[in-house]
């Protein structure tokens, strides 16, 4: 093909195509390319023409491919000019057709509408299509390694191993993949140990990739292992704690691996997380699962498994707990063909 890749610029969501033509062919290659990205939207023939469009599709000229023949320089600059879009994709050409098929054009009265999930009455309450793990009053949707945690005046507390004879996880009884989770806990006050003795537990996704759960108030500890972190790996971008005692919420969005059918990994996990409302980690990529004083790794397995709740021999207290299953609509957007 005449008109051709020779630069990609990635911003965000975005990619900038930057094409030249090659002076062996003729211009009629890069205007057939050309049309092939128009079918994204109205001609981009005009340069007064394209700015930042409304949400769904920015299009905009990021910069002009020098010619490398200087026949016909009105009509190859024209050429190019349309030819160089940003689309709301993750690479190639082939993303530009994948686009308009999902998504239609701006404003367009056909496309569907979105499904109606009614929220709850009270902020961090449970909407409509929650799962419910946790509503202060059961643990059915949970076992214990060593048995269920107790649960008094609508709190869950994790109970001394002493009692429990030993460590003793919680385990969903149900499997996830893809979720939003909403969560709450609070450090038991007053605090009578330091670092990480002082009110921990953790978030384990898929019984793999932990998001720490610490009192993080004035308790100085190691940056990946406080309250916020992908723990052993990425410190939370601040520190949210409240003091111990007070009730503390997690809002977290957990995007499971994709992984090759030879057990390679395609796509990594990312959590996105809120503590108190306060952004600690955004979009953040895991290094794999999580593994005490080592480097985590992925290891391949299957799309869903539990969600645990770690033991650490701290009486951490619990209370409404949440999850949202997430369609693939909600991750698809930089996933390859194969990840889909």
């Amino acid at each position: 093909m005449g008109c051709v890749p020779v630069a990609q610029r990635h911003a965000g969501p975005t990619v900038a195509l930057a094409v030249q033509i090659r002076p062996d062919h003729s211009f009629r290659d890069c205007r057939r390319f050309a049309f092939k990205l128009r079918q994204f939207g109205e001609p981009l023939n005009r340069a007064s023409n394209v700015g930042n469009g409304h949400a769904g599709y920015r299009r905009r000229i990021l910069m002009l491919a020098e010619p490398t023949a200087r026949k016909d320089t009105q009509n190859l600059r024209q050429s190019v000019r349309m030819a160089l879009v940003v689309v709301t994709a993750a690479s190639a050409a082939e993303r530009v057709d994948l686009a308009v098929q999902r998504d239609g054009r701006v404003h367009d009265a056909d496309r569907p509408a979105p499904v109606v999930v009614t929220p709850a009455a009270a902020p961090g309450g449970a909407p409509a299509d929650a799962v419910v793990l946790f509503d202060g009053r059961s643990t059915d949707a949970w076992r214990g390694d060593r048995g269920a945690w107790p649960v008094e005046n609508g709190v869950m507390t994790i109970p001394s191993r002493a009692k429990s004879g030993g460590e003793n996880n919680l385990v969903s009884r149900q499997s996830f993949g893809d979720v939003q989770l909403h969560l709450e806990f609070r450090s038991p006050n007053p605090p009578t140990k330091t670092s990480q003795d002082r009110g921990n537990s953790g978030i384990w996704f898929m019984q793999r990739y932990e998001v720490q759960i610490l009192d993080g108030y004035r308790n100085p500890t190691y940056a990946d292992g406080t309250v916020g972190a992908v723990y052993g790996w990425k410190p939370p971008l601040v520190n949210a704690a409240r003091r111990p005692g007070e009730w503390q919420s997690y809002d977290i969005v957990f995007e499971r691996p994709r992984f090759n059918a030879d057990g390679t990994l395609l796509r990594p996990a990312y959590v996105t997380a809120l503590l108190n409302g306060v952004l600690v980690q955004n979009h953040q990529a895991m290094l794999g699962t999580t593994i005490w004083r080592q480097v985590a790794g992925y290891k391949a397995h299957g799309d869903a498994a539990p969600i645990q709740l770690q033991d650490h021999d701290s009486p951490v207290a619990f209370r409404n707990i949440w999850v949202r299953p997430l369609t693939e609509a909600a991750v698809a957007q930089d996933l390859t063909k194969d990840g889909r």
